[in-house]
């Protein structure tokens, strides 16, 4: 719901350059994000009923098909979002550490590219896991009944092992890098603004020198803006760290994926994970509800 108000004042706002543009196409995705988790939850859901009757009670869809579906997209709208997330970030930290000169840095029309790129390249690695996909009916031993359930190519073996070391181990690592920088450059920054102005206001004729940032230039609705890029740059950086460490984990541990020695404990990280990647993709409306006003005030005006 708060993606969707947000996504809405936004574009009421008006799309006027490219980080408006950039923080509406955050809003979506994450907006799309939480559809795929919020079946995930549903499905987990209803996998844990089946196994505690015992299959007594069971669906005519296996609930393990719609988990795995949805994860695939899910996914997929993550991994744009992430990376909207970090270009954002990036933009917002040159504009932090010199506003004069990184104000203006990425126009609409730059801004547009750089995330229809993301996009395509993320939902087409989606797609071409997807296609090695797919449900039909199928005797299910555990039911002693015909179902839907999920069938998976032999084929898909290699694309997933290719997308899965690019998409789901290199980019989050390399965002939450880059990020994690980039939150200790901004918040370096922000408190020697900080520290400036409180001498400006003691001391009048005083002057900081400080070739890292010039705090002197972070006045009014820019330090708003970069502190509440700051706190969404945060959020994201907890949140994602989960992520990091299940896909690392992956790695290191062989048994440790649906079906492996440890599947128990991989199927709890994993709900575990996508719920904290739940809290990251809806908490932005309260950070933004904090920093911009004229966020609070078309809210005010039109709900």
């Amino acid at each position: 719901m708060g993606n969707f108000i947000i996504v809405k004042i936004f574009f009421r706002l008006g799309i006027s350059d490219g980080m408006n543009l950039s923080l509406i196409s955050l809003a979506l995705c994450d907006l799309f994000y939480l559809v795929p988790a919020f079946v995930i939850s549903v499905s987990m859901v209803l996998h844990g009923v089946e196994e505690l009757s015992d299959f007594k009670v069971w669906f005519p869809v296996e609930p393990e098909t719609v988990y795995m579906i949805s994860t695939n997209v899910g996914s997929g709208f993550y991994a744009i979002s992430m990376l909207v997330t970090t270009f954002i970030t990036v933009v917002r930290c040159l504009a932090v550490v010199d506003p004069l000169k990184y104000r203006n840095l990425i126009s609409l029309k730059s801004s547009a590219v750089v995330i229809a790129s993301f996009s395509i390249v993320s939902i087409l690695f989606a797609i071409l896991l997807l296609v090695y996909m797919g449900v039909s009916p199928q005797f299910d031993s555990n039911t002693n009944a015909t179902r839907l359930v999920l069938w998976i190519s032999p084929k898909r073996a290699l694309t997933k092992d290719v997308i899965f070391g690019i998409r789901d181990m290199f980019l989050p690592l390399a965002s939450q890098t880059i990020v994690g920088a980039c939150v200790v450059i901004m918040a370096s920054c922000l408190q020697k603004a900080a520290h400036f102005r409180q001498h400006l206001s003691s001391d009048p004729k005083g002057k900081i020198i400080n070739k890292e940032c010039t705090p002197a230039k972070l006045v009014g609705k820019e330090l708003q803006v970069a502190r509440q890029m700051l706190l969404i740059a945060t959020v994201y950086s907890l949140c994602n760290m989960p992520k990091v460490v299940f896909n690392l984990t992956q790695l290191i541990v062989p048994d440790f994926y649906r079906g492996g020695r440890y599947s128990a404990l991989y199927l709890t990280f994993n709900i575990i994970r996508e719920l904290i990647q739940s809290v990251n993709a809806s908490v932005t409306f309260f950070i933004y509800w904090k920093y911009n006003s004229k966020f609070r005030s078309h809210f005010g005006l039109h709900h």
